[in-house]
This record gives structure tokens, C-alpha cells and sequence, in this order.
């Protein structure tokens, strides 16, 4: 039979849920790096001392992986000019 257009989805994953393999590969990895945060500690300590920017970088890297990525929903598309202000100057 056919797939007609306008017929609702039936079986299957529901939409969002995580493919078991992709589910199973990231609990393994968790264990893992929960397992090295110590020595992880200890490498974001030495990159710090070596150089504050690959520190940041460093960190900017890792964090992609625990921050979800935020998404325009409220603007429209249009910039927002955003000034932040220390010490009573502008920056």
C-alpha cells in the first residue's frame, strides 16, 4: 500500500526519541568521562597555566557539549545590540 499524503505517521519512534545505539554510545561515555574528571581537572589546570586563551578556548570547545545551543525564537531574525557596561564604561 502507498503512502498517501496527509496520513498521520503510525508505528515507529515517536518524534525526538533517541536511537537506542546513540542512547547506549553516550551512557558509555558519560561513565567514561565521569570516570576521568580528575585528570580532566588537572589538564584544564596545566592548559590555564600554559595560556589563558587556549584555556578559554578549551573551554568553549567543551562546553558545546553540555550547553544545548540556544536558537532565535523571539526577534524575528533582527540583531539585538546588546552594551555592556563596567566599572561605569562602556565596553
Amino acid at each position: 500500500m502507498p503512502f498517501k499524503k496527509g496520513k498521520p505517521k503510525t508505528g515507529g519512534r515517536t518524534k525526538g526519541t533517541i536511537n537506542r545505539t546513540t542512547k547506549e554510545a553516550r551512557e558509555v561515555l558519560d561513565k567514561i568521562l565521569f570516570a576521568e574528571i580528575d585528570n580532566i581537572e588537572g589538564a584544564l589546570k596545566a592548559v590555564k597555566k600554559k595560556s589563558d586563551m587556549a584555556y578559554l578556548e578549551t573551554l568553549s570547545k567543551l562546553l558545546t557539549y553540555s550547553l544545548p545551543k540556544k536558537s532565535d525564537i523571539t526577534t524575528g531574525g533582527e540583531k539585538i545590540n546588546i552594551t555592556f557596561t563596567r566599572n561605569g564604561s562602556e565596553n
